[in-house]
């Protein structure tokens, strides 16, 4: 039975799509900042991106067929990257059922928020990581 590893060269590829993550929570990040403003809407468009790209790193963890460690830091950066625009579609749908401001259902989901964004960041530094040390001779 053949395990790929960090070391495996069809594993490389994907470092491009850590990276885009990183640079779209950046981008997200900052967006953050115009949320009093009349562009406050533009935060919603990166989470739908993060979103995209989170899920193609998924299939692409799954497709490569990647084992270990590698295949959790992967998972762990496609999965938390989703939750950003999957919670903001369930606080929309609980926001029309209940008739609730969303703001207010979007204050309850502060913490989990910040609980994905710490999975992201393990996530993204642990395959950052694991790709550099396989890159090294």
């Amino acid at each position: 039975m053949t395990t790929t590893t960090s070391q495996d060269p069809k594993v490389l590829p994907v470092k491009r799509i850590v990276y885009m993550l990183l640079l779209l929570s950046v981008i997200t990040f900052l967006t953050g900042f115009l949320q009093d403003t009349q562009f406050g809407f533009v935060i919603y468009i990166f989470y739908f991106i993060l979103f995209i790209v989170g899920v193609k790193l998924i299939f692409k963890t799954l497709k490569l067929k990647v084992t270990g460690v590698l295949k959790l830091f992967f998972l762990l950066t496609g999965i938390s990257s989703t939750l950003y625009f999957l919670f903001f579609v369930i606080a929309v749908i609980r926001s029309i059922i209940s008739r609730t401001a969303i703001i207010y259902i979007l204050s309850e989901l502060e913490g989990i928020f910040y609980l994905a964004s710490l999975a992201f960041i393990i996530g993204a530094l642990g395959s950052l990581l694991l790709i550099k040390r396989a890159s090294k001779p």
